[in-house]
């Protein structure tokens, strides 16, 4: 897979800079909107979102001994409708 900037500054002729400032950009407002809001959709493309994930208990593999992960949100994606049909044709 080549390099997103690169391939989006060849196809439009528009400089490295100005497109890595874009992509940049718009990952960060992404970022931002899932963090205020707990989602973002990207029409076409797909939606983020936060999901809380609850405490588990596992065993650590060296000790054996017994131990406990905190709770923690993390982000999950969900592709749409048009993106899943896109890439099964």
């Amino acid at each position: 897979m080549r390099d997103l900037i690169s391939v989006v500054a060849e196809k439009t002729g528009i400089s490295k800079k100005k497109v890595k400032l874009v992509v940049d950009t718009t990952f960060e407002e992404i970022k931002r909107e899932i963090r205020k809001n707990g989602r973002v959709t990207v029409r076409g493309f797909g939606r983020f979102y936060v999901v809380r994930l609850k405490s588990r208990r596992y065993k650590h593999p060296e000790t054996g001994e017994m131990k406990v992960s905190p709770s923690r949100k993390t982000v999950r994606f969900h592709p749409s409708r048009k993106l899943v049909l896109s890439i099964n044709t």
